[in-house]
């Protein structure tokens, strides 16, 4: 769901024409979302990425920290048990 929202994203934000297309927001978002640096494309290996807008940096950060913190420590926040214990 994750994956699916980011490339979603970071199409949307990214102006059309643009180096943003569905291969590199795919491959961005796996990079970012499983912490393994480099992508493939547009942020492979040799290249970066400072390209990107704002607001597009902004989403990879979240899948960053989303990625590193793992699924279920984010999930657990939004359980009422968890915040009210008997």
């Amino acid at each position: 769901l994750l994956f699916g929202l980011g490339t979603f994203a970071l199409m949307v934000t990214e102006p059309p024409g643009g180096r943003c297309d569905f291969q590199t927001a795919m491959s961005a978002t796996i990079s970012t979302l499983s912490n393994v640096g480099p992508g493939l494309y547009e942020v492979g290996a040799t290249k970066n990425y400072a390209w990107f807008t704002g607001s597009s940096k902004c989403i990879l950060s979240i899948l960053m920290c989303l990625g590193r913190l793992e699924l279920y420590a984010i999930f657990v926040l939004f359980l009422p048990r968890f915040w009210y214990q008997a």
